[in-house]
């Protein structure tokens, strides 16, 4: 967490003075092989560190359904009832 706070405001500067060299360009930083591949792994690891929670969610659905209820997770109001999906 201090690693982040000392290094977050050099990285922002960074990232404005790539965009400004651009002019506004986000492509630039696809043009390398080397920031290519290290922006894909990040995205890689985010989609990574997403997925078990999004399957402890689906899996939370699925068990209220078999059980005969529905989760009140997915449920929204309408007209005064719950509309679950």
């Amino acid at each position: 967490m201090l690693l982040a706070f000392i290094l977050g405001p050099m990285m922002e500067e960074y990232l404005r003075r790539a965009l400004l060299l651009s002019r506004g360009d986000p492509m630039v930083f696809l043009q390398r092989p080397i920031s290519a591949t290290l922006l894909a792994i990040g995205v890689l690891a985010i989609i990574a560190a997403s997925i078990p929670s999004l399957y402890k969610k689906r899996e939370e659905a699925f068990r209220g359904i078999d059980r005969g209820r529905i989760s009140t997770a997915y449920c929204l109001p309408v007209h005064d009832r719950l509309a679950c999906c």
